[in-house]
């Protein structure tokens, strides 16, 4: 389903305080709505039936990302790897301070600091009691979106599509917000950086797209067997390694939830 024809259809976002595939794909579209996000026009366009009350747009050099107010929420949905900014933020993986949870990508914190201030401002501003803040993001989106939600003073929920890791077991630990990650087939992105320096946060949910489910993963162990049957498959096929990267794409994480 195309992002406008979903939005015509869902107009509001299932408030949910645990796991809803519902909200997950919801915030697929959204984080799909924000590698759009410069075109202000387009973007309202495709939300005209949507039932939301404000619209705020962040972009300061290469880092985007767009607010969604609506009755009872707010959606924030960060931009993923697109530009050459982007890459390089993704390049960057020093490990560095400056985060009260631990040590974290040096890329991603540099990405989240060109907008967090106005982000926070904004949140402020909109938030009203008892809203539920979801934050969301694909890619290189997801990883600044988990560093927001550490972040922030809010408890929020964090739907997540192809993150690669972000911070230290330490930072892992001293997150408070509820993070779901998801991860689909072959994506070879949320297996970088390496685990050494770095950890997986929060529930992980496995898109299996050749039994075409998605679940939460119970077993790591099995998780990763899975894994790595289906990159060494994509290994021995007639376009080696190309699963791995179709496997990335929004539209493959957004077709089986």
């Amino acid at each position: 389903m195309e992002v406008k024809e979903y939005f015509s259809k869902n107009t509001k976002i299932p408030i949910s305080e645990k796991y809803s595939r519902d909200v997950s794909l919801h915030l697929c579209n959204m984080s799909e709505l924000s590698y759009i996000s410069d075109n202000e026009i387009l973007v309202k366009d495709i939300l005209s039936n949507y039932d939301y009350e404000q619209i705020r747009y962040f972009d300061n050099e290469g880092t985007q990302a767009i607010l969604v107010k609506s009755k009872g929420s707010i959606i924030i949905a960060f931009r993923g790897t697109e530009e050459t900014t982007d890459v390089i933020t993704d390049l960057n993986l020093i490990p560095t301070g400056g985060e009260i949870q631990g040590l974290v990508h040096k890329g991603f914190k540099s990405g989240l600091d060109r907008v967090w201030k106005e982000i926070q401002t904004h949140l402020d501003l909109l938030y009203t009691e008892n809203d539920t803040i979801y934050i969301t993001g694909h890619s290189l989106g997801g990883a600044l979106a988990t560093v927001a939600a550490a972040r922030s003073k809010y408890i929020c929920q964090v739907y997540t599509f192809g993150q690669p890791r972000v911070g230290n077991r330490k930072y892992r630990k001293n997150i408070k917000s509820k993070i779901y990650r998801h991860v689909n087939g072959a994506d070879l992105v949320p297996s970088v950086p390496i685990g050494f320096l770095y950890s997986h946060m929060g529930d992980t949910y496995h898109i299996d797209n050749e039994k075409k489910i998605c679940y939460k993963v119970s077993s790591t162990t099995n998780f990763i067997v899975k894994r790595w049957k289906s990159r060494m498959r994509s290994l021995f096929c007639r376009t080696p390694l190309l699963k791995m990267v179709t496997d990335h794409k929004l539209q493959s994480y957004k077709q089986y939830l």
